[in-house]
């Protein structure tokens, strides 16, 4: 007879070799919601520019009529570009330098440190009057 105890359940209860634990599961070669949508937007269309017909993936006619519609001043268009500019920017450039903070900048940020200083100071001091 089998050893009956933790992780190791009576033989009857245990799953047969083969048999899925969960028969109604996700059924096998099936795609989650990313493959997906990477496959739909590397699918090739058709579009005119300037005249000319060409094939383009679907990813890239979207930015184009995404492009196109902000330069015509669609604000919500614009907005859309400048978050996906400002996305792909994050993750090409390195991180800003101190050098690349303005002198203007960098005072006022001497200046919220050195109250923040004075206030955990402050802060401290009551404590420490409080403990008295």
């Amino acid at each position: 007879m089998a050893k009956v105890g933790n992780r190791q359940p009576p033989e009857h209860s245990r799953f047969r070799k083969g048999q899925s634990g969960n028969p109604k599961g996700r059924p096998k070669g099936s795609r989650n919601l990313s493959t997906e949508l990477k496959s739909e937007l590397r699918e090739r269309i058709s579009i005119t520019e300037g005249g000319v017909s060409r094939l383009v993936s679907k990813q890239r006619g979207l930015i184009k009529t995404l492009y196109v519609r902000s330069v015509k001043g669609d604000m919500r268009a614009m907005s859309q570009i400048l978050k996906l500019i400002a996305t792909c920017l994050e993750d090409d450039e390195p991180a800003a330098t101190a050098e690349a903070v303005s002198a203007e900048d960098q005072e006022v940020l001497r200046r919220y440190e050195e109250r923040l200083q004075r206030r955990l100071s402050h802060n401290e001091d009551k404590d420490q009057d409080s403990n008295d």
